[in-house]
């Protein structure tokens, strides 16, 4: 059997059950499996930069990219914008692959 965990699983655990025959009772065992988060890097880009003293609209781009080892995947979820370090006046977006 081969098992792929859902992208939601955090770490699932695994059963196989034997239903026994004439001559062996019933049996099953158990496996907690382990999974392993990719490692993602984030860049931000925004446009005009930089932005003018003047209240001026500026457009922003996260890209979300899964760092090359192993099998690669695409991200998705959820970015969290804020101002300064603290997370000071953030806004959210969920982005999906494009």
């Amino acid at each position: 059997m081969t098992y792929s965990p859902s992208n939601n699983s955090n770490n699932p655990t695994l059963t196989a059950t034997y239903s026994g025959d004439d001559n062996h009772t019933t049996s099953s065992g158990t496996r907690a499996l382990t999974v392993n988060k990719r490692a993602t890097s984030t860049s931000v880009s925004c446009f005009p930069n930089p932005v003018g003293a003047t209240p001026q609209t500026t457009t922003c781009t996260a890209t979300v990219t899964d760092l090359p080892s192993g099998t690669q995947s695409t991200p998705s979820g959820t970015i969290i914008w804020s101002t300064n370090a603290t997370g000071g006046n953030q806004g959210t977006g969920s982005f999906s692959p494009s």
